[in-house]
């Protein structure tokens, strides 16, 4: 049963491609927000029945879906956060060169949506490989998507060149996985020792540090800027870069396992969160903006998780998909009334009074300014590195100062 939450939106994206052709906009809206609205029905139906599903695809190998907790939390956040996403797709994204290319566009965030949902209730390494790919190619055909504008593929190859590097690093694990277990099942990891457990770490933080856009990775965000607004919002919010913190989070007793796993971790979180911040504070360009702080604040999931408060990482990841949507789709109206994604630009409290004060919400959120919800997660992540270390704790705090840094210039 638990095969309908991925297959509902994968199976309708081509069908929302076939009956939307016209560039209908408002059946494209109605279509496409009702899949993932009924997607997340499905996984709440799925984490109430205790649904599971398995494919036998011979003797060894046996693809498997489950529902873990940190899957579960991923699992009802991915589509909740895309409804509103592909709601404004459907009205705000251009349909040139033909009514068509918005139609494509819808089916492949539809489709995103549910590789994305294969990713977070693999409970093997193989099913994982296959929705990883699943997951890198969409990404690359939804940041080219306007293929016909001057730079576009070029970011898009750009961006997945980089990710796709690393997804060698799960390659490399899944290989040590079977080598010293004899299977592919998550289950099966506690047995792992020796060689082949440092080598699927190491494979594993190689695939993951790529995917959630960590050093020396991180540059690859920008170039996926060349997307449409909703793409970006999609990706950064809870998706393609969601997948290396959420596979760090669902791995993390046989990660944490390797000595050396828990202060590479931290080192690559807080250099992170620390570069992104500054870059974000020099940016001018409200999407790069933006951008450098998705990177920044998986950098402090990275921390946390690094740090032995998994729980504390996917605290914050649910609180960033929310606030990060909505500040690229806000950004997105901006550009659409002033024609540029400049901040000097977009002075627009008066003519768009709802919108500023949803942008000023999310922006104080993604500051930490309670009571609003990122201010209680950061806590926690400061407490966590509290745990190893007053340098540390005020470190994380100056990650955060920053935040509110370029969040009061957005």
């Amino acid at each position: 049963m638990l095969w309908l939450v991925p297959l509902l939106p994968l199976l309708a994206a081509p069908l929302l491609y076939g009956l939307c052709r016209d560039g209908s906009r408002m059946r494209l809206a109605g279509l496409a927000t009702a899949v993932a609205l009924t997607t997340f029905a499905l996984a709440v139906a799925a984490l109430l029945g205790d649904w599971s599903g398995s494919y036998r695809w011979s003797s060894q190998i046996q693809l498997t879906l489950a529902l873990a907790p940190a899957s579960a939390v991923f699992a009802l956040t991915v589509p909740l956060v895309a409804a509103p996403i592909v709601l404004y797709a459907a009205h705000h994204e251009a349909q040139a060169p033909t009514p068509a290319a918005l139609a494509r566009l819808m089916a492949l965030l539809l489709a995103f949506v549910g590789a994305m949902e294969l990713l977070v209730l693999a409970a093997d390494l193989l099913t994982l490989l296959i929705a990883w790919e699943l997951v890198g190619a969409l990404s690359w055909s939804l940041i080219g998507h306007d293929w016909r504008e001057r730079g576009n593929l070029r970011d898009a190859g750009w961006a997945f060149l980089v990710t796709r590097f690393g997804d060698l690093g799960l390659y490399i694990a899944a290989a040590a996985a079977f080598a010293g277990s004899g299977s592919f099942a998550f289950t099966a990891l506690s047995s792992l020792e020796g060689l082949p457990l440092q080598v699927f770490v190491a494979g594993i933080v190689l695939a993951c540090a790529a995917k959630s856009a960590q050093l020396p990775f991180a540059p690859w965000l920008f170039a996926a800027m060349a997307g449409p607004t909703s793409v970006s919002a999609l990706l950064h919010a809870a998706t393609m870069v969601a997948a290396g913190v959420y596979l760090t989070i669902r791995l993390h007793p046989s990660l944490d396992a390797v000595a050396w796993f828990a202060p590479l971790a931290m080192a690559l979180g807080l250099a992170t969160a620390l570069a992104g911040g500054v870059v974000a504070g020099l940016q001018g360009h409200a999407k790069k903006l933006l951008a450098a702080s998705t990177s920044a604040h998986y950098g402090l999931m990275w921390l946390a998780v690094g740090a032995g408060y998994p729980g504390a990482a996917l605290l914050h990841f649910v609180v960033h998909a929310f606030f990060k949507a909505g500040l690229f789709l806000a950004s997105g109206i901006a550009e659409h009334q002033v024609g540029s994604y400049a901040l000097g630009a977009m002075r627009l409290g008066r003519s768009l009074p709802g919108i500023a004060v949803a942008t000023l919400t999310a922006s104080l959120a993604l500051a930490g300014v309670p009571p609003l919800g990122g201010a209680w997660s950061k806590e926690q992540i400061v407490s966590a590195a509290g745990h190893h270390g007053t340098w540390l704790a005020l470190a994380t705090m100056l990650a955060g100062a920053f935040s509110a840094y370029y969040a009061t210039r957005l």
